[in-house]
Formats: C-alpha cells, structure tokens, sequence
C-alpha cells in the first residue's frame, strides 16, 4: 500500500504497469482529503507530448525505484484527460473510475436530489461479481 510517507519519493520515478511496462514519470500524487491516503498518480506519458493521465493506486506497490500499478500500459493512456494542477472533481473520478473497471456504487435516480449532483454526472457502471461499499458521493476527494 502506497502511503503519504511515499509522496516524495515517488514523484518523478517510472511508472510501471503490471507487466512492469513503463507507462510514464509519475508527475502529481492525489489524496483523499478524509484519509489522507494517496488514491491517483499523474503519469506525464511523454516529454514532447506533454500529455498526463490518471492511474490509481489501488494495490500500487514502490519499491523504492518505480511504482508498481495494477493496470496495463495502454489501459493508462487511453484513461480520460483532466486539466492538470485542479483538484479531481467527483464526475472526473466516476469517469475514471469506469474506465479502470473499478467498483462503484449504484444510486437509484430517486436519490439523485438529495446528493447535489447532476444526473448526467453520476456513473452508473458496477460490476455486479464484486463486493461494493456505499460511498459519499458528494465528498470531494
């Protein structure tokens, strides 16, 4: 498990997909405002194209040269893109979180209203074989 500790040390080493491709230089590292926990990386894909995506870091392991993370090479570079330097927001974590195949909580459109969140915001992909815990949607991570 990546830990706060990790930040600095991470920043700037190779990142290496689960066949220990590289994917790119991790560049950002994003945590959980309520868990202080590092949950994404930036990976900068490439010096000319200046191009950056998303990775999570779920099962991620550093190994004191290169980040190690679950997902394959070109899984990361067809992530969707955000704007780099601005906090993820809640639909760019769904759309990542869709992309990925990560679990996420299905919300019954009855209780859209009570969230503040707009429909067309919210994902609604589970994989139904794993086992999902509810999760605030209006927290901002």
């Amino acid at each position: 498990m990546i830990t706060s500790e990790d930040i600095d040390r991470i920043i700037g080493a190779d990142a290496l997909d689960s066949q220990d491709d590289r994917i790119g230089e991790v560049s950002q590292v994003y945590v959980d405002e309520s868990t202080d926990n590092p949950t994404w990386v930036s990976v900068r894909l490439g010096l000319l194209s200046g191009a950056e995506v998303l990775v999570p870091l779920d099962d991620a392991e550093w190994d004191d040269h290169a980040l190690h993370v679950t997902v394959e090479r070109q899984t990361a570079r067809e992530a969707p893109r955000k704007e780099m330097d601005e906090p993820l927001t809640e639909a760019e974590q769904e759309r990542l979180y869709t992309h990925y195949g990560i679990p996420t909580v299905r919300h019954p459109r009855s209780e859209l209203g009570l969230m503040e969140v707009d429909p067309d915001d919210v994902c609604y992909a589970v994989h139904e074989d794993a086992a999902v815990e509810a999760r605030d949607l209006t927290r901002a991570s």
